[in-house]
């Protein structure tokens, strides 16, 4: 059985990075779609309706708020690395004759 403890590594806040990389990575994947902001959406839900499943139904498991908020912002890493790259493409296309 593979446990992550959380007090184990990254001076307890190991379980929240693996939740920080894991939705980043996820939202990243989802580049090439062309509908990925939808899809980035059903991540964002999918990121916070899984802490309300193990709060709520799963015997032994513990939902999370501050897990909820950090898959949350894995997903918006990678949106706000786009845009960023979207807006110096522009601007770039702007100041170039």
């Amino acid at each position: 059985m593979l446990s992550i403890d959380s007090t184990a590594y990254l001076w307890g806040h190991g379980d929240l990075v693996a939740h920080l990389l894991l939705f980043s990575l996820a939202a990243w994947m989802m580049l090439p779609f062309r509908f990925r902001g939808y899809l980035w959406l059903l991540l964002i839900c999918v990121g916070v309706l899984s802490e309300v499943v193990q709060g709520w139904w799963l015997v032994g498991r513990e939902g999370s708020v501050l897990d909820a908020i950090t898959n949350i912002a894995g997903v918006l890493v990678v949106i706000g690395c786009c845009y960023a790259r979207e807006r110096r493409k522009v601007s770039q296309a702007v100041e170039t004759p």
